[in-house]
């Protein structure tokens, strides 16, 4: 039985949360009981948050101490990519690529401001909206500008930042949505 929001349902085979504790912990009988205050369907990563503490609370659950690696991995299986699996097992400022996870200085000087959306956008509708090819200046800008992002992170300078502005490549093709 799986309750989220406030609701009991049955739990699937195919539902994430059961997926998550099966590759933890195996075919154990359990009851875990998800309290998630992250807000769904907004891009803030709550399908990871969730994977991550559940995969690590059936494992534990299962008498094994869990690792980062291994619930990294697990989560990244998963969620399909590396990027919210990272940032949720690491927390902080991260880039995944290949199998690799590295945490990146954020300036000490820098308030982190957090805009939830009212609108709630499904990560299947989200991702549909995102063009299958890139021309080659979109990604030579997206490229730049990530570069620009993390140095301004890393060193506070507004001018950066600012020029760090404008995604073409997740916001632009979203921004119907």
């Amino acid at each position: 039985i799986v309750e989220e929001e406030g609701r009991t349902k049955p739990a699937s085979p195919g539902d994430l949360v059961v997926r998550a504790v099966r590759l933890a912990a195996g075919e154990q009988p359990m009851i875990l009981r998800i309290a998630n205050e992250i807000p769904r369907s907004r891009g803030l990563g709550s399908s990871s948050a969730v994977t991550t503490a559940l995969a690590a609370a059936a494992m534990r659950a299962s008498g094994v101490e869990p690792t980062d690696q291994r619930l990294f991995e697990l989560v990244t299986e998963l969620e399909g990519h590396p990027d919210n699996a990272a940032a949720a097992v690491h927390g902080g400022l991260v880039v995944a690529y290949d199998g690799v996870v590295r945490r990146l200085d954020l300036a000490s000087g820098l308030r982190l401001v957090l805009a939830v959306p009212e609108q709630r956008l499904s990560t299947h509708e989200a991702r549909a909206a995102l063009p299958e090819i890139v021309r080659r200046d979109v990604a030579a800008r997206s490229v730049a500008r990530a570069a620009m992002l993390v140095e301004g992170l890393r060193t506070a300078d507004p001018a950066l930042l600012d020029k760090a502005t404008g995604d073409e490549l997740l916001e632009l093709p979203r921004q119907a949505l």
